[in-house]
């Protein structure tokens, strides 16, 4: 499987500036890169949206072909749903893995 390198960070905290010269140092190596970068922008066409994560997971493993390469990010708020982040990285992973 291919590696999946993920940045995630505050607002403003350097990730695209990272982000940038990692890619660069890459793709000088000769790797394939493809990058996705969040944004605010409006009129974008995403699937979703999901009712909890299990469903997200079904429908990326249903929408994914072989080779392909699905990157999730536990980083949307989600107040109250869990004990802590801890709580929450695990039951991401739990879910993400009785899913694939």
């Amino acid at each position: 499987m291919p590696p999946v390198i993920s940045f995630i960070g505050w607002h403003n905290s350097g990730k695209t500036t990272l982000a940038r010269q990692v890619v660069a140092l890459l793709k000088a190596k000769g790797y394939v890169v493809a990058v996705i970068k969040s944004t605010k922008e409006r009129g974008i066409a995403f699937d979703g949206p999901f009712a909890n994560l299990p469903e997200l997971v079904r429908a990326s493993r249903k929408a994914a072909r072989s080779g392909d390469i699905v990157v999730f990010s536990p980083g949307a708020t989600s107040f109250g749903m869990f004990k802590n982040e801890f709580d929450r990285g695990n039951r991401f992973r739990e879910t993400v893995l009785a899913n694939i």
